[in-house]
This record gives C-alpha cells, structure tokens and sequence, in this order.
C-alpha cells in the first residue's frame, strides 16, 4: 500500500483525516517478515529441514520412518519444500506433505513430487486466497487454449516444459497480462485456474511478468469451495 513517513507531533492530525497511522516498529517489523516470507525459500537449508523432521519424528515417527529416506531422499524433499516455499505455500503441515508422499514410491521428478504435496495442501492454499463470501474468483484459460498447450507439453532433462514458439508465448504473455490487469483494476488478487500437467509451466511462463502471481490447478480446489470466472484468457485476448 502507498505509505509516507510523517512526523509523530501530526499524528493526531493525520487519524483525524482518515489515514492509518503505524508506529515505526510495526512497520519494519512488517517489512522484514515481507522479506523473510519472499526469501523463505533460499532460507530453508539442510538444518532447518533436519530441525523440522526432528519435530516431527517426536509426534509422528511412523509417518516419518516410512517416507525419509525410503520414498524421498532428504534432498528431494528440501527441494520439495523449497518449491512450495517459493511459491508461498506454508510448510506448516509437513506432517500432510510426508502422507502424500508416503505414496509416491518410484516417482523421481521433484516437480511432480511438488504438485503432489500441493494438492495434499488444498484446502490450506486456497483458504486465504478466498473473499468474503468464501468464493474463489479465478481467471480461467480458454479450452482451446488449454489443450493446444497441454499438447505443447514435453518433457526435457527430467522436467515437463511448454515447447511453444516465441510468438505464439509473447501473444500468451500479453492476454494474461491484460486479464490480470482487468481484475486487479476490480480489485481482485489475479488467481489463474488451469489443469494440474499445465499449472507448473503456466506458473514459470508468467514469472516474468508477474512473480507473485497465484496458479493453481483443477486438483488443487476442494468440492466445497464456490468458484467464480472473472476472466477467461485466449490468444486472440
């Protein structure tokens, strides 16, 4: 949100206009948990990881022994996390992540192994993206689209890519960055919806664009939750 600094005698003058008044403290304690949260990602290292399972080996032993290190090595795991940190997806359940896991013996592709905890954390991704009246306002891809890239899909050195032309991926980039700007111009968080083989590829298409941008797949909604179109993206825009 827009801010200025002010000083603390016109605080009195500036609550009587109608503006928010934050102590310094509050806000640089609030930039640094911003920083901590957009970094969270390249913070977690090996430590923090044997920390976190050191926790969990203390009320889930079980659950632990049965997926670490049989089904995922540490380092994949970390590079699960790490995944879904960057993406801020909280690793809070852990305990969830490691039960969806415990059933991915033989799956290798860290990027597969992510969707999979993310849709084990479904209802934690999509509660705090919901509005008031518990709907999830979502800007959908056009069918034809979503097929067309979904025939686009190919797989190179282990991870799933979107092998379209570059004027066919800059004609992409521009219908999404004009949807994006409609519902934000409404107010809305700009929330893409699209089918779990393409939510990865559509997610590090848009990165350029726009880093912060929510994407999530068909799998990742639960039945209970009341989805609203606000957009509907295609290459003709």
């Amino acid at each position: 949100l827009p801010a200025v600094w002010i000083e603390s005698s016109k605080r009195d003058r500036a609550e009587m206009a109608g503006y928010t008044v934050v102590d310094p403290s509050t806000v640089v304690a609030t930039h640094l948990t911003e920083i901590i949260r957009k970094n969270a990602h390249e913070i977690l290292g090996r430590q923090e990881l044997q920390q976190l399972l050191d926790n969990v080996n203390e009320t889930y032993p079980l659950v632990l022994k049965e997926v670490v290190p049989d089904v995922v090595t540490h380092s994949t795991l970390l590079k699960i996390l790490q995944n879904l940190l960057k993406e801020n997806v909280s690793i809070r359940h852990i305990v969830n992540i490691l039960e969806a896991l415990a059933d991915c013996k033989g799956i290798n592709e860290v990027d597969t192994l992510t969707e999979i905890a993310r849709q084990a954390l479904s209802r934690h991704i999509c509660k705090p993206l919901l509005d008031d009246t518990a709907t999830l306002k979502v800007i959908s891809l056009n069918p034809q689209l979503e097929q067309m890239l979904g025939n686009a899909l190919q797989k190179i050195d282990g991870s799933v890519q979107l092998a379209i032309d570059p004027t066919s991926a800059q004609r992409l980039l521009e219908s999404i960055r004009t949807k994006i700007d409609a519902v934000m111009q409404e107010g809305i968080a700009p929330i893409i919806l699209c089918s779990s083989a393409l939510r990865l590829s559509i997610k590090r298409l848009t990165e350029r664009i726009a880093p912060r941008l929510t994407v999530l797949s068909y799998q990742e909604i639960p039945t209970t939750i009341k989805l609203e179109s606000v957009g509907l993206i295609s290459l003709q825009g």
